[in-house]
């Protein structure tokens, strides 16, 4: 049984029988199960750690340590056939699997409550008619094993859709077994997104992480008390204006813990790094003058302000928590006495990272630059960190002619790092007076105690302000420094259409004794309006993919499972860059909904190179690309997370599964499953929401459904529809 709310799902021996809310009458029930399929008792797999506790009624029926599983196996179901459902984060998981090919050429299922089942578009979707809605699935795959241990997609679709009996409808799947003897697989395509965070207005996700097995890490600063995900462990004594939350996922979106990190001031969380052990790097600043975490032996870690010197004064910090996130077993803080800002981290090595921000402290410790200039404002800085203590082995100072800041750095073959960020030029530069310029500086040698600054390479128009907000490197070893420009015209790259665009920027390697790195390319990337870059991702074959936010309702989104900008609205957006090509932008999509959107973090999956995950902060509350996930926790801002597709198409592609969800655990929403699979969903749709409404490949909702008029009430569960679409509704 999964119970949530005003919905339940009951797993039966031949299925399942959903209790839904409706505005028609006072539950919908709705049944799914196998045709034909003979009674199962299903078998509990996956036990997990969590127990429930049913304290319901008189005393002696009270029910403790109710052990929970995470998925459900029917051995049998259809001779030859199992059939299988596993919990997700987003929902509960289903497929077919046959050892034998010639098993699993034609499956039959069967609605118990629909109105009408219908077979479309040559059997690449099916459409089910409950009356006050129609649930669409689509997307359907197979795979069948190979002989030499490799899987190959098969044709099937939805067929021959019929009733059979009072509101009973049975439809089939049909699969095109090559080779009878070999294995065949029918499940879900599983992709996810969610909302996160607290029930303050303020709640950002700011960096996304992934270890060698796939799973995901994310950290972000929230306010208030912590919504979703649910409380995991507290480290120090929280309550101050903002915490840190740092979470760590499954590949497929599944919730494996979360941990709140501050005191009783603001605690920003902006960066984090995960090392081959499950350590995990999380960095960020702090007001707070005390931070006390338990220590392996059972003692009380302290770590105490350096000493500000008023309201306004911010270390900047690194803890290393141990793989359950339970724990710190490392602390630093760094910096002086006035303001410090961390912005990024990089991790180079087991031993080594290095952290970029700025400052406004005169009296940080081992500073290797020279400052003869003296201090002018804020400086950028960037500090190595000894992962082993941690502690901070040396800093660098980024000096201009007025207020510096670092925002990225990248190094090169453990020899030279490189830092971007922003700052004013000299007056003599003959830029406009209080603009900014984009900056790029090598710095080495990195592998010991004595780095050397090399010049900075100033890169900006002169009547706007230039920041580099990233770095990457090519294969052939050049440096890409990709940032936002409000100039009128960029640098060998022309003019800027709206009143910003993002830019990149090519140079040759600065390992030369002075530091020399020779500009060999420009362009620019935007619209019409404001388009301004925050995240930057490599996959392992060099590819680029950039985030951000913009206002430009041109801005180039063909292919993105969003092209549709909200009439005056600010959307994240997301987009595939090729270097040498013309226009740059080979795919790209909005990200966002009726408020405020902005991407700030991407990261590409190391396990599947077609598997994007994207994150930051949002004030929509309608992130509907399908349903399910975290609802949000707070009025204003909410951090968001979710994962894409990149081969989907963007006029299909769906995510099967059963919804299920734990009260009060991890909100199970709709779509489950593994990459390669099969899938069939449906969604909750609107008999009036008009014809070719937009499909995401999108998989679980970011769980706020508001859901108009006509809206189906199955699809606003977050948690216990029965197969999920990847659909995104379409905007007026």
């Amino acid at each position: 049984m999964l119970q949530r709310r005003d919905a339940s799902a009951l797993f039966t021996d031949k299925g399942l029988a959903l209790r839904l809310p409706s505005r028609t009458q006072r539950t919908r029930e709705l049944g799914w199960s196998v045709a034909g399929g003979r009674a199962v008792k299903p078998r509990a797999e996956k036990p997990r750690e969590a127990k429930l506790h049913r304290l319901v009624g008189p005393r002696e029926a009270w029910q403790r340590e109710v052990p929970t599983y995470g998925g459900l196996r029917y051995p049998g179901v259809l001779p030859g056939v199992d059939l299988w459902l596993e919990e997700r984060a987003e929902g509960v998981e289903y497929g077919f699997r046959a050892e034998r090919g010639a098993d699993l050429r034609r499956v039959k299922l069967e609605y118990d409550g629909a109105r009408e089942v219908r077979v479309v578009e040559e059997g690449r979707a099916l459409e089910v008619d409950l009356g006050e809605g129609v649930l669409r699935e689509e997307g359907l795959r197979c795979v069948q094993e190979a002989a030499d241990g490799h899987s190959r997609e098969v044709g099937c679709r939805f067929a021959d859709a019929r009733p059979v009996g009072q509101e009973r409808w049975e439809y089939a799947i049909l699969v095109d077994v090559e080779d009878p003897a070999r294995p065949v697989v029918v499940d879900p395509l599983v992709l996810w997104d969610t909302y996160l965070g607290g029930t303050g207005l303020t709640n950002t996700l700011w960096d996304i992480e992934q270890n060698a097995a796939g799973d995901i890490f994310i950290v972000g600063t929230y306010g208030g008390s912590l919504g979703a995900p649910p409380d995991g462990g507290v480290i120090g004594e929280l309550g101050g204006g903002t915490d840190v939350l740092v979470a760590r996922f499954s590949n497929d979106g599944g919730l494996v813990w979360a941990t709140q990190l501050g005191g009783n001031g603001t605690d920003e969380g902006k960066a984090l790094a995960v090392n081959d052990t499950g350590e995990v790097f999380v960095t960020g600043s702090t007001t707070t003058d005390e931070v006390q975490w338990n220590l392996p032996d059972g003692g009380v870690g302290i770590s105490r302000s350096l000493g500000g010197t008023g309201p306004s004064a911010s270390d900047g910090f690194m803890a290393r928590l141990d793989p359950s996130g339970k724990r710190i077993d490392g602390f630093v803080r760094f910096g002086g006495s006035d303001r410090d800002e961390v912005h990024n981290l990089r991790r180079v090595s087991d031993t080594r990272a290095f952290v970029v921000g700025r400052t406004w402290s005169k009296d940080i410790p081992d500073i290797k630059s020279p400052t003869d200039a003296g201090f002018q404002g804020s400086e950028g800085f960037v500090s190595r960190i000894d992962l082993g203590e941690p502690k901070v082995d040396w800093t660098v100072l980024i000096q201009g002619a007025g207020d510096d800041v670092a925002y990225d750095a990248i190094a090169q073959d453990e020899i030279v790092l490189y830092v971007v960020g922003s700052g004013e030029p000299a007056a003599q530069s003959g830029a406009t007076a209080g603009t900014t310029d984009a900056f790029v500086v090598p710095i080495f040698p990195i592998t010991n105690n004595d780095p050397s600054r090399k010049q900075i390479i100033r890169l900006g128009g002169n009547d706007g302000n230039d920041e580099a907000r990233a770095v990457s490197l090519t294969f052939t070893g050049d440096v890409v420094v990709w940032g936002n420009t409000a100039a009128t015209r960029f640098p060998n790259a022309g003019s800027v259409r709206g009143p910003s665009d993002v830019f990149a920027a090519v140079f040759g390697s600065g390992l030369s004794a002075t530091g020399d790195m020779p500009l060999k390319q420009t362009f620019l990337i935007g619209g019409s309006g404001r388009d301004q870059l925050f995240a930057l991702a490599t996959d392992g074959s060099g590819q680029l993919y950039v985030g951000g936010q913009t206002d430009s309702p041109d801005f180039p989104v063909a292919g993105g499972f969003d092209t549709s900008m909200e009439q005056g609205g600010v959307e994240g957006f997301v987009a595939k860059v090729e270097l040498d090509s013309r226009p740059p932008v080979a795919w790209g999509s909005f990200v966002g909904g009726n408020g405020a959107d902005r991407v700030h973090a991407l990261w590409s999956d190391n396990q599947n190179a077609s598997r994007l995950f994207i994150g930051g902060s949002t004030t929509s509350k309608d992130l509907n690309y399908s349903h399910g996930g975290y609802a949000p926790s707070s009025s204003g801002e909410n951090m968001f997370l979710m994962s894409v597709d990149l081969n989907a198409s963007p006029g299909g592609g769906t995510d099967a599964g059963t919804g299920g969800g734990e009260d009060g655990g991890t909100d199970a929403g709709t779509g489950g499953g593994e990459d390669g699979g099969t899938g069939g969903g449906t969604d909750g749709g609107a008999p009036d929401a008009g014809t070719g409404p937009q499909r995401s490949p999108l998989g679980w909702s970011c769980g706020s459904t508001n859901g108009g008029p006509g809206a189906l009430a199955l699809g606003t569960l977050v948690g216990l529809a029965l197969l999920a679409s990847r659909r995104r509704r379409t905007r007026a």
